[in-house]
């Protein structure tokens, strides 16, 4: 059998064997290319979108870290403060406030009114008089209130004229002391 293939090859022309290893080497050409490069291509295709994709996913990854690094900043920053409120009462803090701004002799009575509890919230109500005091004094004063402790917001104020001395008054004010409850977690 194996000679009968033999003499077949020896009876073929050159043309016709030139002809049958052009045609053999084009078919080994094409299952090279369909079976290898064609899934190559369309594998390379598939992972060059899975590359976009992923670096999109990156890019939103690395987004989100920054968001929670500025997020957790703000959070220390507030449970700083929420701490050093609490370490301190706003009736002494209140005291000290005015003794720096110098307007301390002036003050009649610092004295809590009350507390209000909502769900969250813890809201102590302080109410202060002053005598005798230059309006622009008054104004620093509240200024100072409502700007330099977070959580104190000046709800109500009454004025009314010192007797003796007209370019001056005499204020209460009522200020809530806003506060987060103990179980709050922060």
């Amino acid at each position: 059998m194996f000679e009968k293939k033999i003499n077949f090859l020896g009876s073929i022309t050159n043309r016709d064997k030139l002809l049958i290893f052009l045609t053999a080497f084009f078919l080994i050409l094409f299952l090279l290319y369909q079976f290898v490069a064609l899934p190559l291509s369309k594998k390379k295709q598939e992972l060059q979108i899975q590359e976009e994709t992923y670096m999109k996913e990156l890019e939103r990854l690395r987004e989100i870290g920054k968001e929670y690094v500025e997020y957790k900043n703000k959070y220390l920053v507030l449970t700083e403060m929420i701490e050093k409120k609490r370490n301190s009462s706003v009736l002494t803090y209140l005291d000290n406030m005015s003794q720096s701004l110098g307007i301390r002799d002036n003050i009649d009575y610092i004295r809590p009114k009350g507390t209000i509890e909502d769900d969250d919230l813890i809201k102590n109500i302080v109410e202060i008089k002053i005598d005798a005091i230059v309006v622009d004094d008054l104004v620093r004063f509240m200024n100072k209130i409502e700007n330099q402790r977070p959580g104190l917001l000046i709800y109500s104020i009454r004025l009314k004229p010192f007797f003796k001395d007209r370019s001056k008054t005499d204020a209460t004010i009522k200020i809530i002391d806003i506060n987060l409850k103990e179980n709050m977690g922060l």
